[in-house]
């Protein structure tokens, strides 16, 4: 039951973020085991799925280079951090 809560409201927080903030396209929250733990209304549980995907590859490479605390991604549409 505690977790329903806590995962409430972080959604809550993730759809407060993206409607606040125009530069928000999609917002997910994920645990250390890659689970999903919270999407915003905007992100499609396909593509936070797919995202999660592939930052896990990127974070399997990054045990060659120790422990990686943060990361910002930037493309020709968007960056991610």
């Amino acid at each position: 039951m505690a977790n329903e809560a806590y995962t409430l409201a972080l959604k809550d927080t993730l759809d407060g973020m993206a409607h606040s903030f125009p530069g928000i396209r999609n917002a997910l929250i994920f645990d250390e085991g890659g689970d999903i733990v919270a999407v915003d209304d905007k992100t499609s549980e396909d593509a936070a799925v797919r995202t999660v995907d592939a930052l896990d590859e990127v974070l399997e490479k990054t045990d060659l280079m120790g422990n990686l605390e943060n990361a910002v991604f930037e493309g020709a549409e968007g960056w991610l951090n």
